[in-house]
């Protein structure tokens, strides 16, 4: 019983790390150049450069999205607005598409 135990939990253990693995390989470092929002919701940051077609398949990578209304999404955006105001980047892990925009999936600044 106590072997079934460790093995289930080094299995949990090693998807764990695997999970946390891919998701930094998508990471993008990034200058935002406008950050904004739409009466919707909806939030834009341009950035420079685009976000690369390996990390991406949305049609137009000159943006990353997210909706003001999700987890995190206020923070996204303080820390989008903060990044643009002071000159500094920001990491972007880009999921999926809003529309034609990769969404973000996480951000953080950056030197």
């Amino acid at each position: 019983m106590k072997r079934t135990i460790r093995y289930l939990a080094a299995l949990v253990f090693v998807a764990v790390v695997a999970a946390a693995g891919a998701a930094h390989a998508n990471e993008e470092v990034l200058t935002p150049t406008n950050v904004g929002c739409f009466s919707s919701g909806e939030c834009f940051i341009k950035v420079s450069p685009s976000v690369s077609a390996s990390n991406s398949s949305c049609t137009d990578r000159s943006q990353v999205r997210f909706q003001m209304s999700s987890t995190g999404g206020e923070s996204m955006f303080k820390t989008a607005l903060s990044a643009q105001l002071a000159g500094k980047r920001l990491v972007i892990n880009p999921s999926g598409c809003i529309g034609t925009f990769p969404s973000a999936f996480y951000l953080y600044l950056t030197n």
